[in-house]
């Protein structure tokens, strides 16, 4: 998990600061789930995964790409939908 949050971090060119801010968090905090002396509870991780587009699977170390279950999710959901709505960009 540490590597995996540090390299989402800096794939997006973001501070600890920076990236704390956006989750509402101190930097202490974030800095001690990148560096492993602070556990994320799970409402934090869900957070977390949002923020970077990502799933909480990926960042736990469970899948090894970043979107492969977050699509596989938005896939479902798109099914099962009663009142699909379908926009086109462009």
């Amino acid at each position: 998990m540490l590597e995996r949050l540090s390299k989402l971090r800096k794939n997006q060119k973001w501070s600890l600061q920076e990236t704390a801010d956006r989750l509402g968090i101190a930097k202490s905090t974030y800095a001690g789930y990148e560096n492993g002396y602070r556990l994320p509870s799970l409402q934090s991780l869900s957070k977390i995964a949002d923020l970077f587009d990502t799933s909480v699977d990926y960042i736990l170390g469970r899948i090894e790409h970043s979107h492969q279950n977050k699509d596989v999710i938005d896939i479902t959901r798109l099914l099962n939908d009663p009142d699909p709505t379908l926009l086109i960009d462009g």
